[in-house]
């Protein structure tokens, strides 16, 4: 599909670190489920994890490998944003360690960011890969924007009249 993981040690934050799960092992490339086996980020209490794309990227969808040797119901109700658009909410299944989240029924959301949210209790992540096309996004000069063309010749003594209405400019 021509996608790639965009997060792929990118530089990383969380809201706070417990018991020494740093937010960058989400990004390492290491999916590994097992605490013990150093993978997985962990805050200190509820709170939140980021990743800078350090560029401003389509989103389609957002994958998070959850930890699978207990707790892995501390999922449930997390929040995933690109920039400050809510991409998904995960709903908690006994049965799965991993979840795609779709932005926007698949057609992506723009952002610098994406934010993972857990407002209810510890938030860890073994791996969290951010798929969307490896072109950053291009921004179109705006049609509101001024244009400054070739100065008139010396002769061009045409008058140009505005007006606003008051208040406006």
């Amino acid at each position: 599909d021509g996608l790639v993981n965009l997060a792929y040690l990118k530089p990383t934050t969380q809201s706070s670190t417990g018991w020494g799960g740093v937010s960058s092992r989400a990004v390492d490339g290491n999916g590994n489920g097992k605490w013990n086996r150093g993978a997985c980020t962990h805050t200190a209490r509820q709170g939140w994890w980021m990743v800078d794309l350090e560029d401003l990227y389509v989103v389609e969808k957002i994958f998070i490998k959850n930890r699978v040797d207990c707790c892995s119901d501390r999922i449930n109700g997390v929040e995933v944003y690109v920039g400050g658009a809510l991409c998904g909410t995960i709903q908690y299944d006994p049965i799965k360690y991993g979840y795609t989240v779709e932005c926007a029924g698949g057609n992506g959301i723009a952002g610098q960011t994406v934010k993972i949210v857990n407002d209810n209790t510890f938030l860890t992540l073994c791996e969290v890969r951010v798929w969307g096309p490896k072109e950053p996004v291009v921004l179109e000069a705006s049609a509101d924007e001024e244009v400054i063309g070739d100065e008139s010749a010396l002769g061009d003594d045409s008058v140009s009249i505005a007006s606003c209405p008051v208040g406006k400019v």
